[in-house]
């Protein structure tokens, strides 16, 4: 009786067959993990760069906003200057 219980069909269920799935999804997809895994460490990177090209890029800003400010003080102090001289007739 013991053998013709072991000589049925085998029937699984969908638990066993999900598991079964994953088990193999996770042993199969090593390489594509990996590739994945090398793929963001090298964004993080590339966005670590960019974070440090745009900072760079708001000093210089700032930097020239400053001279453009002290240069517009210059020509209106200039032009203040220019204005209270008295004029010399023409010949």
């Amino acid at each position: 009786m013991a053998d013709d219980r072991r000589s049925g069909p085998v029937s699984l269920g969908c638990g066993t067959l999900i598991v079964i799935g994953l088990i193999v999804l996770i042993f199969s997809g090593g390489g594509r993990i990996q590739q994945m895994s090398d793929d963001l460490s090298n964004m993080r990177t590339d966005i670590n760069n960019l974070r440090t090209v745009i900072e760079k890029q708001n000093q210089t800003s700032e930097d020239q906003t400053q001279a453009i400010e002290k240069q517009t003080q210059e020509i209106r102090e200039l032009k203040n200057a220019i204005g209270q001289e008295p004029k010399l007739p023409q010949p």
